[in-house]
């Protein structure tokens, strides 16, 4: 769950974390030789009535959450992809070291 999300049903699931893939796996395949592959189904839910809020909810709560967090983690790895180090330290207006994500990249943020 991301640590630093609410909502009304809850915490959203952090769909970084390995234990999310994992748990979808294990779910999924309880499916099999039933509903999986059957033509007429056309695809599952992975959980029921999710707290999305708006548009910079889940982004927000990944940078509200510990510095081990894996969604917290992917995001700033995609800021700096996109903006740069430098860049995205000013705009999230703290030195990385303050977030503790100093040591940050795409590779160590378990980007496939």
């Amino acid at each position: 769950m991301i640590e630093g999300s609410e909502g009304y049903w809850g915490k959203f699931p952090d769909v970084f974390d390995t234990s999310f893939q994992e748990s979808l796996r294990r779910a999924m395949q309880s499916k099999k030789g039933k509903s999986a592959g059957d033509p007429w189904c056309i695809g599952y839910f992975s959980d029921n009535e999710m707290s999305w809020g708006d548009e910079t909810s889940l982004s927000i709560a990944a940078l509200k959450s510990p510095s081990n967090q894996a969604a917290k983690l992917a995001f700033v790895a995609d800021l700096k992809t996109k903006y740069g180090r430098s860049k995205t330290e000013f705009c999230l207006g703290r030195s990385a070291c303050e977030l503790g994500c100093a040591d940050i990249s795409p590779r160590s943020a378990g980007r496939r």
